[in-house]
């Protein structure tokens, strides 16, 4: 089974990638309505330059959630390591 890139995004929900507020930007940057950027983001439109943009936002979105995990995750580790106190 082939799977076309509009398919794929559907299959992805890119949505979910996007930050809060993203219509509103990309739709203020391209002089369109954020309707035409949900519908492109789902899927259900094209328009090649505005995904690409919105790919790109997705990615940097991505990269700073892997970036807060891991801070978080250093900081759970800290408060879970049991303290060595010696006793003179």
């Amino acid at each position: 089974m082939e799977l076309n890139f509009t398919d794929f995004l559907q299959k992805i929900n890119l949505r979910e990638l996007l930050p809060r507020g993203y219509a509103k930007v990309a739709a203020s940057k391209f002089e369109c309505s954020p309707e035409k950027i949900y519908s492109i983001s789902s899927g259900r439109t094209q328009d090649n330059k505005i995904l690409l943009y919105l790919l790109e936002i997705a990615e940097e979105e991505y990269k700073i959630r892997i970036e807060i995990e891991q801070k978080l995750t250093k900081l759970e580790n800290a408060i879970n390591t049991p303290l060595s106190v010696s006793i003179s």
